[in-house]
């Protein structure tokens, strides 16, 4: 490659300063993920508090031993395996959807909805703490939006009540289960609201996948609120333990995202083992209740809303000095900070695990309470 030019040069040097300056500047930290919910750091085992892998499965034998495969192409050009259908078909199945659609990754499946279904003559309504993903999905689509505050269902009302005659169709979102609070949106009165004005609702349940609702199908099953929900999506690299993400909706809903969504039909298809992995998931899904309880009774015990716990710092000075703390006391627990949360609610998001042995929990709970 020929060297950069000068100007562009200076252009990556002052925004690498900026990040630098701000806090915001991220590097990358070689990890091995070890037996009992553990992770290898700089020499050091730690117990692991960073990972979605809230199930234990990305470290199970569920799936497939076969070696790596390759797609190498889009499913619409001849990357489609029949066992990733037979996935989608059975997925849907057993989440109480017309028709699925598998993706590479969540952040592909939101990014992939609204920039497809949605454009400047539609009003999105999205709760202010929704995935990233999301909001880029919106930016692609050019549709109007506007926040509602978190969890504030009479806020949504009264915004869709302000906007219901000045647009084509309106769109509330939420997540079911938040990735920073670890708190659970107020779904049924949502769909209440959806039911009632005509509008469309779609949940991202991307950390309740696995973990709540019979056989670990979500909040939306869990609450029975299915009937108001016109589209469902996930990631399957969370509890699911995997990698993909997936919509479920109705049959013209999963024709039109394979016809005309440009994350699905511009990426080379997952690996025929990434979609046995996801198969072998959905097989033992139902048999895991031991799992759930114990994750939710793990986290009754932490005092966390869920099986995500946050605990915060503040700036990211003090908050840095927390996760300090806890890595010298044998927890791997990095911090999350700004863009991804204000610059002032810095913290550590702690992700509990089946794996976490009832001594490393009975050593957090003493650290939390002595805080």
């Amino acid at each position: 490659m020929r060297p950069l030019s000068r100007p562009l040069v200076n252009k990556i040097e002052a925004k690498l300063e900026s990040l630098v300056r701000s806090g915001r500047f991220r590097t990358l930290v070689a990890t091995d993920r070890l037996p009992s919910g553990r992770v290898g750091v700089d020499g050091a085992v730690l117990v692991d508090l960073s990972s979605n892998d809230y199930l234990g499965l990305s470290r199970s034998n569920i799936g497939t031993a076969n070696p790596f495969t390759g797609a190498t192409g889009s499913r619409l050009l001849g990357g489609n395996r029949p066992q990733t259908g037979t996935f989608e078909s059975q997925f849907s199945s057993w989440l109480g959807v017309e028709s699925a659609l598998l993706l590479n990754s969540g952040y592909h499946a939101n990014l992939a909805v609204i920039s497809t279904l949605f454009g400047p003559s539609d009003l999105i309504l999205v709760d202010r703490l929704v995935h990233a993903s999301i909001w880029d999905g919106i930016r692609l689509s050019g549709a109007k939006w506007a926040r509602f505050d978190h969890n504030d269902p009479e806020h949504c009302r009264r915004l869709v009540a302000e906007n219901r005659d000045s647009v084509d169709t309106i769109l509330i979102v939420t997540e079911s289960v938040f990735s920073m609070d670890g708190d659970r949106a107020p779904l049924v009165e949502l769909a209440e609201i959806a039911t009632e004005y005509g509008v469309g609702l779609m949940v991202d349940e991307s950390h309740a996948l696995g973990v709540f609702g019979p056989q670990g199908r979500g909040c939306v099953a869990e609450l029975d609120v299915q009937a108001a929900v016109d589209i469902w999506v996930s990631g399957l690299g969370k509890a699911w333990g995997g990698i993909g993400g997936i919509v479920g909706g109705s049959g013209p809903l999963i024709s039109l995202l394979t016809s005309a969504a440009r994350p699905f039909i511009y990426s080379t298809a997952l690996p025929d083992n990434a979609v046995a992995w996801a198969m072998g998931v959905l097989t033992a899904m139902p048999e895991l209740d031991g799992c759930r309880q114990r994750l939710q009774l793990l986290a009754k015990r932490l005092g966390f809303p869920s099986h995500i716990g946050p605990i915060m710092g503040g700036d990211l000075g003090a908050t840095m000095t927390l996760s300090n703390e806890l890595k010298s006391l044998g927890y791997w627990a990095p911090v999350i900070k700004p863009p991804t949360v204000p610059p002032n609610q810095c913290r550590i998001r702690c992700s509990l695990s089946v794996l976490i042995p009832d001594e490393d929990i009975a050593r957090l709970e003493t650290w939390l309470k002595s805080r």
